[in-house]
C-alpha cells in the first residue's frame, strides 16, 4: 500500500501541480491584501474576515450576504481537484488492476491523498492568514486562544476533507456535476440555519464557543461515513466490472 500511495501521489501531483500553486498563491495573496486593508481597524482581522461566515440571527431575519472569503477558501481546493479523480482512475486503473490492486485499496489510498491535501492546503493558507494578521494588525479580534487556533485548524481540515470526499463521490457517479454540487452546497450552507451542517461549523458566527469539540467530533464522524460510502461505491464498481 505504501508503494501504491507514493505512485498515486506522484501521478496526482503532476495533474494538480499548477492548479495547486496558482490557487494557493491567489488565496494567500488575498490574505496579505486583506491584512493591509484592515491594519488600522481594531475590530476586524484577517482571520475573522475569512471565517466569520453568517450568523443565525442574520439568517433568521433574511439579511444574509454570501461570505465571499469563506466561500473562496473552501471552493479553491475543489477547483484544484475538478476532473482529477476521474482522470486518475481512467489512466491508472488498467495498470493497477494488472498489478492486482483492488478498487477498494485505491479508494483507501485516494482518501489518504485527500487527507494529505486538506492538511497541506489548510496549514499553508492559515499560516498566511496568521502571518498577515499579526504582521499588519498585531492582534486578532476573534479572541481565540492558542489552543482555540489549533482546534479551529483541525476543524477546518475535517470540514475540507468532508467537502473533498463529497466531490470525490460525485466524480465517481457523474464527474460533470462535481463542481456544481460543491458550489451549491457552499451557497446553501451560507443561508442555512441547521445547527449540524458540517460546512457551517467552519463559521465563527455560528460557533457557540471558541472551540466546540462536539463539532469537530461530528465532522470527523461524517468523514468516516463518507469514506465508507466511497469504499462501498468503489467495491460495487469492481463487481460491475468498473
Amino acid at each position: 500500500m505504501r508503494s501504491l500511495f507514493i505512485a498515486q501521489w506522484w501521478y496526482l501531483w503532476q495533474l494538480i501541480r499548477r492548479r495547486f500553486i496558482v490557487g494557493l498563491g491567489l488565496v494567500a495573496s488575498t490574505a496579505v491584501f486583506m491584512g493591509q486593508q484592515v491594519a488600522t481597524n481594531p475590530r476586524s482581522g484577517v482571520f475573522t474576515l475569512f471565517f466569520a461566515g453568517t450568523s443565525l440571527t442574520d439568517i433568521a431575519q433574511g439579511h444574509v450576504q454570501l461570505p465571499i472569503l469563506w466561500f473562496v477558501f473552501f471552493l479553491t481546493p475543489t477547483l484544484i481537484f475538478v476532473g482529477v479523480w476521474s482522470s486518475l482512475l481512467q489512466h491508472r486503473w488498467p495498470m493497477l488492476r494488472a498489478l492486482m490492486y483492488t478498487r477498494v485499496q485505491i479508494g483507501l489510498v485516494n482518501f489518504g491523498l485527500i487527507l494529505a491535501a486538506a492538511v497541506a492546503y489548510s496549514g499553508l493558507i492559515l499560516a498566511a492568514i496568521f502571518l498577515s494578521q499579526w504582521g499588519f494588525h498585531g492582534h486578532d479580534p476573534s479572541g481565540l486562544s492558542p489552543n482555540g487556533y489549533m482546534g479551529w485548524y483541525w476543524l477546518v481540515v475535517a470540514v475540507l476533507i468532508f467537502l473533498l470526499m463529497i466531490q470525490y463521490l460525485v466524480s465517481l457517479l457523474n464527474p460533470r456535476l462535481d463542481l456544481v454540487v460543491i458550489s451549491s452546497l457552499l451557497v446553501i450552507s451560507a443561508y442555512s440555519s441547521w445547527n449540524w451542517n458540517p460546512l457551517a461549523m467552519a463559521m465563527l458566527l455560528q460557533q457557540q464557543s471558541a472551540l466546540n469539540d462536539s463539532h469537530l467530533f461530528f465532522v470527523a464522524v461524517m468523514d468516516v461515513i463518507f469514506c465508507t460510502i466511497i469504499l462501498i461505491v468503489e467495491h460495487q464498481s469492481k463487481i460491475e466490472g468498473g
